[in-house]
């Protein structure tokens, strides 16, 4: 290298100090074919695809070697010649500079690169470039449940077309000597915090995007065990501090290259919140939601995930489940999944052993298809969220929800049998129902109370009634995806007889008329200020409409249902984080 400065200086006049060439890539090849690349692929490279479903390939560079007059790139898909791109060189003061662009596309077949340069008719190979693909960029993040530990040692699986960059580290532990690794890697999740690594979670989800769709995938983990939101904030005066959780993580995609690639980014944390940090776990979670978009400019959904009872030692774990369950509501492109169900926890009652997270995997994935690949589930593929709850007599209470529930068996630990009926608390009251049954959409109460009971909590903290094991269930799923429901606290149970939403003197709702033939009304009356979103729901979960505005003392919005297809919908109020929903049945 010592001999290529000489050169440029004696053609140019221009320095080059020791540091360019460390950060710059310099090959001197046999055939004396001096070239200094200022863009080139590296092997194993992965290339988000755009909306043509392709990716381009830039080569650029000085050819320092004089006498050549053109430089060819070709591209080889499989093996087979794809495409070949040349064009005419010109020296200036010795040097020729070169810029050629190539297209490859997002299927699961690998494309190199053959960079020559010719001379009088005669073709010299320069440089070749292996195992290039395209496709989408996933970024999954939160803490060791997001990291998902292979703690079983089964999973080999690895794929060609499943890619990552770098090694990932903890916010825990000291920062590695090669946490600036930039090399392009095939992905793993049998070993953790090393090179390639991307956990159990996320490497079944790639997998089934890949097996599904043929559509390689590249997962950026970014994920820390133990920590709390606070410690996955950015560093605002150095965004890619690299100790910082967040620094580590934007620092291995931008030397990826593929900052606006990203496309969907999946948040399990919430774990290691401690006493109050439900408080404040909505404004960090906006902060982190705006250095996110800000980082990754391109993101279109972020799917979180709420966390079950169990694992937290915080009296307040049950607060923090209601945070999350409403966190959407707040963002148009924040959706949710539930934990809850999920089969394989382990012996600490946190983490999960390999079906635990391939099921997790296959909840989340089944969203991704839905909103990113088009797939029609027929089903619901959302966790069932809690709509509406009420009296609909004296004595029985109706649990309304967005799809289909039932209800898993009672459940037996250490040799004692625990019931739903006794984990769904009326303000705060364990034991006050007698019995429950499902029908359809809707869970049934009887109480045996005459108490009128103004909300209702679903789960415990963490721990069975009178007991130390952590609540596994039963719990309420979804009677065709067979998730678990969200759980939820202290709801409020309304009057359901009357037809008319919450009847408390702050506001009041009413929505009619039903069924609906070309028009729905929904009359609201707030005695403060409201920001209210109105929002109509398929029978399959989609948000087909949306409404914000502020509101204060009477208003009727009008929402026209002539484009919609006869079915059944939801309406669903969503107003200072409170809300009020109901069916409607559209027939034109």
């Amino acid at each position: 290298m010592v001999l290529l400065a000489q050169i440029i200086f004696l053609l140019t006049g221009t320095v080059f100090s020791q540091a360019f060439f460390e950060e710059t890539t310099v090959l001197e090849s046999d055939l004396l074919i001096d070239v200094i690349y200022d863009t080139i692929p590296s092997d194993l490279q992965f290339f988000g695809r755009d909306s043509q479903d392709s990716a381009t390939i830039i080569v650029s560079g000085k050819l320092l070697t004089p006498g050549y007059d053109s430089v060819l790139v070709e591209v080889f898909k499989n093996g087979s010649l794809f495409s070949k791109q040349s064009k005419a060189l010109t020296y200036v003061e010795g040097i020729a500079d070169f810029t050629i662009s190539s297209k490859i596309y997002a299927e699961t077949v690998s494309y190199n690169l053959n960079i020559s340069f010719s001379q009088g008719g005669t073709i010299e190979s320069h440089k070749t470039v292996q195992n290039l693909i395209c496709g989408d960029v996933i970024i999954v993040h939160g803490q060791s449940n997001a990291w998902a530990e292979d703690y079983d040692n089964v999973e080999v699986y690895q794929s060609n077309w499943i890619r990552t960059l770098g090694r990932t580290a903890w916010y825990n532990q000291p920062t590695p000597a090669d946490i600036t690794d930039s090399s392009w890697y095939i992905a793993q999740g049998h070993s953790t915090n090393t090179q390639a690594a991307i956990g159990v979670y996320a490497l079944e989800l790639a997998r089934l995007i890949v097996e599904n769709h043929g559509i390689p995938v590249c997962v950026f983990n970014g994920s820390g065990g133990g920590g709390a939101i606070s410690y996955f904030l950015r560093n605002d005066s150095n965004p890619m501090d690299l100790n910082t959780v967040y620094g580590r993580l934007l620092y291995r995609v931008r030397k990826a290259n593929l900052t606006n690639n990203v496309k969907l980014i999946t948040w399990n944390q919430g774990e290691s919140e401690s006493g109050n940090g439900y408080i404040t776990y909505a404004n960090d979670f906006d902060e982190l939601y705006t250095d996110l978009k800000e980082d990754y400019p391109n993101i279109e959904k972020i799917y979180l995930f709420q966390i079950p009872p169990g694992c937290v030692n915080n009296p307040n774990a049950d607060r923090l489940r209601e945070v999350q369950r409403l966190l959407p509501e707040s963002f148009d492109d924040v959706e949710i999944m539930s934990r809850c169900g999920l089969p394989g926890h382990n012996w600490d009652y946190c983490h999960y052993h390999f079906e635990g997270y391939s099921t997790k995997a296959f909840w989340s994935y089944r969203q991704i298809s839905s909103n990113f690949f088009g797939i029609n589930w027929n089903y619901n593929v959302n966790p069932p969220m809690i709509l509406q709850c009420g009296y609909i007599n004296q004595s029985e209470i109706a649990l309304i929800f967005d799809q289909p529930v039932q209800v898993s068996n009672d459940t037996m630990v250490q040799g004692n049998t625990y019931y739903l009926k006794d984990h769904i608390y009326l303000n705060g009251q364990s034991g006050v129902i007698n019995t429950l049954f499902t029908s359809g959409d809707s869970v049934i109460l009887k109480t045996n109370s005459a108490i009128q009971f103004s909300n209702i909590s679903y789960t415990p903290n963490k721990f069975y009634n009178n007991s130390t094991e952590v609540y596994e269930g039963p719990w309420i799923k979804g009677a065709d995806n067979q998730i678990g429901t969200l759980t939820f606290f202290q709801f409020p149970v309304e009057d359901l007889t009357t037809g008319i939403g919450p009847q408390d003197k702050s506001h009041q709702i009413s929505i009619y008329p039903n069924p609906a033939k070309d028009i729905i009304y929904v009359e609201m009356f707030f005695n403060k200020p409201a920001d209210v979103r109105i929002e109509i729901i398929d029978s399959i979960g989609r948000c087909i409409d949306i409404r914000k505005f502020n509101s204060t003392g009477e208003n009727v919005k009008s929402l026209k249902t002539d484009a919609l297809v006869n079915g059944v919908y939801i309406v669903r109020v969503l107003y200072n984080n409170q809300s009020y929903s109901k069916k409607i049945i559209v027939d034109e």
